[in-house]
């Protein structure tokens, strides 16, 4: 899941019909949203826990697709696969891990 899946999946559940709903409920700025839901910019550990709330998803499943996504070393994305394949549970060991 990306930022965008994250942002649209937040907004359906939430009932909200604009990006300036969506926005006031994060109490961030409309063009923060678009570039957290266009990917221009990441998105911080609160905006990815309130996303994941309104969604009703693992905020930390959320928090780990994010990171994974972005993630140039093998070995943490490893990590972070792992921890979005155990549904945001965390592995239940560090090996191989950064």
């Amino acid at each position: 899941m990306n930022q965008g899946d994250l942002v649209e999946a937040a907004r359906a559940a939430a009932g909200f019909s604009s990006d300036m709903q969506m926005a006031g409920a994060l109490g961030i700025h409309p063009a923060r949203l678009s570039e957290i839901k266009k990917g221009i910019l990441p998105a911080d550990p609160y905006e990815i826990f309130r996303l994941a709330e309104m969604a009703n998803i693992s905020p930390i499943e959320a928090a780990a697709a994010s990171r994974h996504k972005r993630e140039r070393n093998p070995r943490k994305r490893a990590y972070w696969q792992r921890i979005m394949q155990q549904g945001g549970d965390f592995p239940d060991s560090e090996s191989g891990a950064a």
